[in-house]
């Protein structure tokens, strides 16, 4: 026999995503400290860009204080120009956020677009490990000058 469909449960770490996603597209991205209340003390960032990350930004980050760094980093270096999230996919503690952004490199001008996919992994409530892919190739191509 089959079972009924059921509804599904509402996920608090959806829900927390969607609050923290709406408030950094309402703000631009100055809402860096609304995402230090959703992590963990051991968060860890991973990204397809960790090789640049790394040679533009130093190193990868890791814990609230390299997430607070990360993201200032990345908001005094782009300019959003679109975010819109397009779907948020839960399993548990597992929820992917898909998206289409926009942004501007402040120094060269250069606007690049992507397909953006967050992979965030929570525990006890917190999330402690977000990985990030894009289109790499068109981010470091938009910030090296000409």
């Amino acid at each position: 026999m089959i079972a009924p469909n059921k509804p599904n449960k509402p996920n608090k770490n959806v829900e927390n995503l969607k609050w923290a996603y709406g408030l950094w597209i309402d703000t631009r991205g100055d809402s860096v400290e609304a995402w230090l209340t959703l992590i963990s003390d051991d968060f860890i960032v991973r990204s397809a860009a960790d090789s640049y990350i790394a040679a533009a930004f130093g190193a990868a980050p890791r814990g609230k204080e390299g997430a607070r760094w990360y993201l200032r980093a990345m908001i005094e270096t782009w300019e959003m120009q679109l975010y819109e999230v397009q779907r948020y996919v839960a399993d548990g503690d597992e929820v992917a956020v898909l998206a289409e952004v926009a942004y501007r490199h402040r120094k060269t001008n250069r606007i690049v677009g992507s397909q953006l996919a967050n992979f965030w992994s929570f525990r006890d409530g917190k999330a402690v490990s977000m990985i990030e892919l894009f289109d790499t190739e068109a981010v470091v191509a938009a910030s090296q000058p000409s």
